[in-house]
């Protein structure tokens, strides 16, 4: 699957959850990310998984998730970070991190990243860092302290103080976002369940196909009738490698399966939401199958 696929994919298994908030989802998202190349997001999907799944996830499941976090953390580092200000909002590559002291280190990608504090939401200061991966880093970054005049000098005039523009993302009245975000759920409804009826269509095939062996399976052990034969040995055992063979098959018919009903499933929730967004639907919610869809009654 191409990366735009893995995206598109991506942004509706997230649809998919804030609408559903199914723990579930949260595996398909961390696979997502695993395959996007991120894994600093895929462990936090894959952890909550766990989490909120609890026992209700298969021993196997668990299992394979819990290597895979291992796996995806060898590929990041982490940043303890401290400064001299308690309360200070911490922020790494502009994104806040939480507020000094931080009481846990932050993961992170392999490579450069910048660390920045600021006080009382005033710009303070920042350090460039670049970590390998697996490396764990200790750092400190200073605070500017709070001096007098600040609060009545205009920005650029405070010493120490960058000035910073927030960049506005005026994106007009609500009703035009509404109108313009129209479709876009829809065709990634289109393409997610377009994908879970591939997967469906696969399982199906793998059914048939697995469905034959067995025949064959079947036919081989109803001539198995004479112990002393010489080569009776070779023949069970052969049947009994094609007997596990199948059952191995028969376990990806069904995750197939299921993962093809669960893409078909997300799929047509983002194409109802996205038709909930016609003002025309939006007054005949109560009581509609549309609905009933939306809590998950399928």
């Amino acid at each position: 699957m191409s990366q735009s696929r893995y995206d598109l994919a991506l942004e509706a298994f997230l649809e998919a959850y804030r609408i559903t908030s199914h723990f579930a989802v949260l595996y398909n998202i961390g696979q997502s990310y695993v395959a996007l190349g991120k894994p600093v997001e895929a462990i936090s999907a894959l952890e909550r998984y766990l989490r909120e799944g609890k026992d209700r996830i298969p021993a196997d499941r668990s299992a394979q998730v819990r290597a895979q976090i291992a796996a995806e953390k060898a590929h990041t580092a982490e940043l303890r970070i401290g400064t001299n200000v308690s309360g200070a909002a911490v922020s790494v590559d502009g994104q806040i991190v939480g507020s000094a002291p931080l009481t846990e280190p932050v993961r992170v990608t392999a490579g450069s990243h910048v660390v920045s504090v600021s006080v009382a939401g005033k710009p303070g200061a920042s350090r460039s860092v670049t970590l390998a991966e697996r490396e764990v880093l200790d750092i400190e970054v200073e605070a500017l302290p709070e001096k007098p005049g600040y609060e009545t000098a205009p920005p650029e005039k405070q010493p120490g103080i960058a000035v910073v523009t927030p960049a506005r993302h005026d994106q007009g009245p609500i009703e035009t976002r509404a109108n313009a975000s129209k479709g876009t759920l829809s065709s990634i409804g289109y393409v997610v369940g377009g994908i879970g009826l591939a997967f469906g269509a696969g399982a199906l095939g793998h059914y048939f196909w697995n469905r034959g062996r067995y025949e064959d399976w079947k036919a081989t052990h109803s001539q198995l009738t004479d112990p002393g034969a010489t080569d009776y040995i070779a023949r069970q055992t052969q049947n009994n490698e094609l007997a596990q063979s199948i059952d191995d098959a028969s376990r990806v018919t069904v995750g197939l399966a299921t993962a093809g009903g669960a893409l078909l499933a997300t799929g047509v929730t983002l194409v109802v939401v996205d038709g909930l967004q016609h003002p025309a639907l939006k007054t005949n919610i109560q009581g509609s199958a549309v609905a009933l869809s939306l809590d998950g009654v399928w």
